[in-house]
């Protein structure tokens, strides 16, 4: 008897908040197709070791793996949909404030991130907006997967609550507030990310454009409103 074949769509996430906060409604998105939502525990684009020349090789490898975690093949993947967090990348160096009694994470507002010290960050900005550059361009992953990736700027915590600097356990409070609002409510959370005053509007290329632009990467603004517009329709959905 021939393998049924799976309809996967796999999630890239940064954080375990993230996970709770999302999870419930890309199912929804998807169904009756499998959604597979993965933490990385980290920013795969800011990672020291990542680079334009390698970063989709990145991803690609990430999903390679989950795949064989999951006796998932690769002609069962749908599409990849990665999220990530702008961090404020795209903004001038000016603005990367030098606060030498601030310790820890660095401090987002809308207009400066103060750090200590700012060679860091400046950094990460630089090898995090090559790499987005890239994967922005990208297609696919893994040789022919249909690839995209959806921004939350500063982050997921300012786009979703209206917070920046939060701690964990707020990111944390802040999801599952957030998971039981738009429970079963799949029309509500759609509403949501697609309000004007966080949705940039514009195709996927000018949403991206847009989010360069200026300090629009420390501001509160999305493109996540694009993948539930865009969402492949799978064979099982079509003859339903």
């Amino acid at each position: 008897m021939a393998r049924k074949q799976r309809k996967v769509v796999l999630v890239i996430v940064e954080g375990p908040s993230d996970e709770t906060a999302l999870a419930q409604s890309f199912a929804a998105l998807f169904d009756p197709d499998e959604v597979i939502v993965e933490v990385v525990h980290g920013d795969v684009t800011a990672d020291i070791r990542a680079n334009p020349s390698n970063i989709v090789s990145c991803v690609g490898n990430l999903v390679k793996g989950w795949a064989s975690r999951y006796g998932i093949r690769r002609p069962d993947f749908l599409r990849v949909i990665h999220m990530t967090d702008t961090d404020g990348a795209y903004i001038p160096d000016a603005n990367v404030i030098e606060d030498i009694g601030h310790k820890g994470h660095p401090l987002y507002d809308e207009t400066n991130i103060v750090a200590s010290p700012t060679s860091k960050v400046k950094e990460r900005n630089a090898r995090k907006r090559a790499n987005l550059d890239r994967l922005s361009s990208t297609p696919s992953v893994w040789g022919s997967i249909p690839y995209s990736v959806y921004y939350m700027s500063c982050n997921l915590d300012h786009v979703l609550y209206g917070t920046q600097n939060s701690d964990d356990a707020a990111k944390r409070e802040n999801a599952f507030r957030f998971a039981r609002t738009y429970k079963d409510d799949l029309d509500g959370f759609v509403g949501y990310i697609s309000d004007p005053a966080i949705a940039v509007p514009g195709d996927y290329k000018e949403t991206w454009r847009f989010i360069r632009e200026g300090l629009n990467s420390l501001h509160r603004h999305t493109n996540l409103w694009l993948c539930f517009k865009e969402r492949p329709v799978s064979p099982q959905r079509q003859h339903s």
